[in-house]
């Protein structure tokens, strides 16, 4: 999993490029635009690392990992079994940071969310998620995107 932060999420082709370059690497996760911008990520760590990769190398204000959680899974599992997210994206709106971080609360990637808005330190291993992360129809700010 990566936790990253941007000064801002505004361009519509970033947006598009953050979630169907997701898509593409079947990434779960979220993205928070407007001000700040945050993304959280989770997947296999070679598709997680491939798309940080790309994500870098678009032209930003500021954008940077600001966290990172490793799961460990028993030999023969599946990446699958061991997501917090749905293997889908999820983008909130600008004025959806409280449901931003009541859906990381809920899938237990509460850490984090507050590692990157530099509200608490990391060092903890974080605990594996008692229950996933879905989207609930008719929340203020919070849109599904299609792949």
């Amino acid at each position: 999993r990566r936790g990253m932060y941007s000064h801002h999420i505004i361009a519509s082709s970033k947006r598009q490029a953050i979630s169907h370059w997701a898509a593409q690497l079947r990434l779960g996760g979220l993205a928070k635009i407007g001000w700040p911008g945050i993304i959280i990520v989770e997947g296999d760590e070679r598709d997680v690392q491939q798309y940080v990769d790309a994500l870098s190398r678009l032209r930003w204000k500021h954008f940077v990992v600001r966290g990172e959680q490793t799961v460990e899974g028993r030999p023969g599992q599946h990446v699958d079994d061991l997501r917090a997210l749905p293997l889908s994206f999820q983008e909130f709106g600008t004025d959806g940071m409280s449901d931003f971080a009541a859906c990381c609360r809920q899938c237990g990637l509460e850490e984090l969310f507050m590692i990157c808005l530099k509200l608490q330190g990391g060092g903890s291993k974080p605990e594996r998620p008692k229950s996933k992360c879905e989207p609930s129809p008719g929340t203020r700010g919070k849109r599904k995107l299609p792949p």
